[in-house]
């Protein structure tokens, strides 16, 4: 960019001009300098700017909504083109790198509700984003929230029908060359911010949006090295107002949020990035309320900031289920939910609570860092809404409706979680209504039968469900019939005969409805088939498999070694004739599952099955160290090296083991060649 176009687009941003103003002139300094102009493009050839949204970037629940009102509007060209601007991505080979990662990360936390990233993209989208995210996701039939396919939104339109003309051929874009924000990183976010305010189509920010806006803008302000935090946080606080949020009014209290409870370190705020990717799991965006903002931001507890608590609280009100819901505001807590945290009743429950979420944090961070999906985010969140709703003693108003008994179990199906281990769905779902009568219409005739009218006042009566009755306590029936003459219900108790209870259409509240199952005796040759002998076989040979290495391991390895560190290395005691030195896997056996190939694993064989040994990795902290194995200590080299894998068999086990083909002088460093791994049949098995 040449000097003086960049004195004038910076004196344009500098300007004291309205925001919508300031960007339109910028549009025509940059037009005139060829570094803006507009062009035809298709909608798969557009990404989304990582800025977008304070680095949101879409919200994919948002898009669907916003884009099937408008396929049932009818899509216009001219509204479209008059707010779809888009960034040339970047020349620079690292920095289009990590847009491309951006898009793909956005992309698998939606789980396949956008359209998947090709690398063929060529255009970073700052107004109209939404919108295009939707159009590409129903060009690649990506998934709605409900799991249809979105192409069957367009399905069946002829050629050129509009739709398909626009989804064929694109539209005409505003198109910023990566030059400009080379020059103007902060320019991403003034174009998205006066794009979105100027249209009355734009979806309105909500305050988690805010503030991962300011937060963002907050650490732009920090390249200018000449301000003091508190000119740092008007600037931030100045530009996120030009936008127009709805949560203006109390954007202070966000902002307080941010700097005091966001985690910020370096150049990010974890909490508030958390906060920002959890709001796009559980459906469209919803606004938290500003007395219920203000009263987490602002309520003291004497000597405790609670961070984790406090985000814990924001997290859980994104949760609410669709009966929490008012006016696209979440109502699962209350302002006086987040006050009572300062009472002295809570005092050591609070601290307790506290405690445990700081604790899981940083095993959401490692297990993030790791994984390829969303899951560990997901479990992250999921550990902070129960362990709020059982503080505040609101289980059972929550998605899951599931009463949780103490924090230590909360910490288990934490743990659980994050291994991607799959937890049992809870007994009811908030989202959902309970499974009740249907709605139709009534005859006359019908109105005037007592079973239809005992029906209309008995809303949770359905034939085949389940029921109780304090009269008979511990007993599960279901409803099998209702006429004129009363509800007939039927219960099984063990060794006894069944129970039929007819019940006057006048007494059916007192029957509830329970998730209880009825109770039953398991058939003789299933029990017979789960008695341990059969169903725990595999577990058994696992046992003695892992007692016969432990054993021989003992009896059978021959010499011994000097452990070193940095790097981690071992070298020969003495001189050691050829054959003398027999290193053996030590470890715990883990069972191969059906057809799974571990590559480069140690197995062992024993009474036809193979067992993969789990290495006791080396380290250099020997006072920390579990156990020295030499076995897993050995250099890997590219040359032929000094020890090779053979294998021993011993009392029906045969096992990998370390030796010396020839001598081996004292403090010689004992290496293997990089391909000797695995088991020697199956590097046979790989010569073949």
């Amino acid at each position: 960019m040449e000097a003086g176009t960049r004195a004038e687009v910076a004196a344009l941003l500098e300007s004291s001009q309205e925001l919508g103003t300031k960007v339109e002139k910028v549009v025509q300094v940059l037009t005139s300098a060829g570094l803006a102009y507009k062009r035809r493009e298709p909608v798969t050839a557009m990404l989304v700017h990582p800025k977008n949204r304070g680095g949101l970037m879409v919200q994919p629940h948002d898009a669907h909504a916003n884009g099937r009102v408008m396929l049932e509007a009818g899509l216009r060209r001219e509204l479209l083109e008059a707010g779809s601007v888009c960034f040339e991505m970047s020349s620079d080979a690292a920095l289009r790198e990590s847009q491309y990662v951006a898009n793909e990360r956005v992309v698998a936390a939606a789980e396949g509700m956008l359209a998947p990233v090709t690398r063929t993209e060529r255009f970073l989208t700052v107004a109209g984003s939404h919108t295009a995210a939707f159009l590409k996701a129903t060009v690649t039939g990506a998934r709605a929230a409900d799991g249809s396919s979105l192409g069957a939104l367009v399905a069946g339109r002829e050629p050129d029908h509009p739709v398909n003309v626009l989804l064929r051929d694109g539209w005409e874009w505003l198109i910023i060359s990566s030059s400009v924000e080379a020059s103007f990183p902060e320019l991403a976010t003034a174009f998205q911010q006066s794009y979105n305010t100027a249209h009355a189509a734009a979806k309105v920010l909500s305050e988690v949006e805010c503030m991962q806006t300011f937060a963002s803008l907050f650490m732009q302000k920090r390249a200018h090295g000449c301000l003091t935090e508190e000119e740092r946080k008007d600037a931030a606080m100045e530009q996120l107002l030009l936008s127009k949020p709805a949560c203006a009014k109390y954007a202070g209290s966000l902002a307080q949020y941010v700097l005091l409870y966001g985690g910020g370190e370096g150049e990010r705020f974890p909490l508030v990035e958390f906060l920002a990717c959890f709001s796009k799991v559980f459906g469209a965006s919803m606004m938290l309320g500003e007395d219920f903002v203000r009263a987490v931001v602002a309520t003291e507890v004497k000597g405790q900031l609670l961070p984790m608590l406090r985000c814990a609280l924001l997290a859980c009100q994104l949760t609410a289920p669709v009966q929490k819901c008012r006016d696209g505001f979440a109502r699962l807590l209350l302002p006086s939910d987040a006050e009572k945290l300062r009472g002295a009743a809570l005092s050591q429950r609070v601290a307790e609570t506290e405690d445990c979420l700081a604790r899981a944090w940083p095993l959401y961070l490692q297990a993030a860092a790791l994984a390829e999906n969303g899951e560990p985010l997901k479990a992250m969140g999921r550990l902070m809404v129960r362990a709020v709703l059982m503080l505040l003693q609101k289980q059972k108003a929550g998605r899951e409706a599931r009463v949780y008994a103490n924090l230590a179990e909360l910490s288990a199906l934490f743990a659980k979680e994050l291994q991607g281990e799959a937890v049992p769905a809870a007994a009811a779902s908030g989202t959902k209504r309970s499974k009740q009568q249907p709605e139709r219409a009534l005859s006359l005739k019908e109105c005037a039968d007592p079973a239809v009218v005992a029906l209309q006042g008995n809303k949770h009566l359905v034939l085949g469900e389940r029921y109780t009755n304090k009269d008979h306590a511990a007993q599960v029936f279901r409803l099998v019939s209702l006429d004129a003459a009363g509800a007939v219900f039927r219960g099984q108790r063990l060794f006894e005969p069944e129970l039929e209870v007819l019940e006057d259409l006048q007494k059916l509240k007192s029957w509830k409805r329970t998730q209880a199952a009825e109770c039953f005796l398991c058939e003789p040759a299933v029990a017979a088939a789960l008695q341990p002998p059969c169903a725990l076989s595999g577990e058994i040979r696992r046992l003695r498999a892992q007692t016969l290495l432990w054993q021989h391991f003992e009896q059978h390895s021959c010499g011994t070694v000097l452990f070193a560190a940095n790097p981690c290395a071992i070298y020969a005691d003495k001189t050691y004739k050829a054959k003398k030195l027999k290193l053996w896997p030590g470890g715990t056996l883990a069972a191969l599952k059906e057809g799974e190939a571990k590559e480069g694993a140690v197995l062992v064989q024993f009474e036809g099955e193979s067992f993969a040994v789990q290495p006791v990795r080396p380290t250099a902290d020997f006072a920390k160290a579990s156990a020295l194995v030499a076995f897993w200590w050995a250099y890997k080299t590219s040359d032929e090296g000094n020890l090779q894998l053979t294998s021993a068999k011993i009392a029906g086990l045969t096992v990998p083991v370390l030796t010396n083909e020839q001598e081996l002088l004292k403090h010689e460093l004992l290496q293997l060649k990089a391909t000797d791994q695995g088991s020697p049949k199956k590097r046979a098995k790989k010569a073949a």
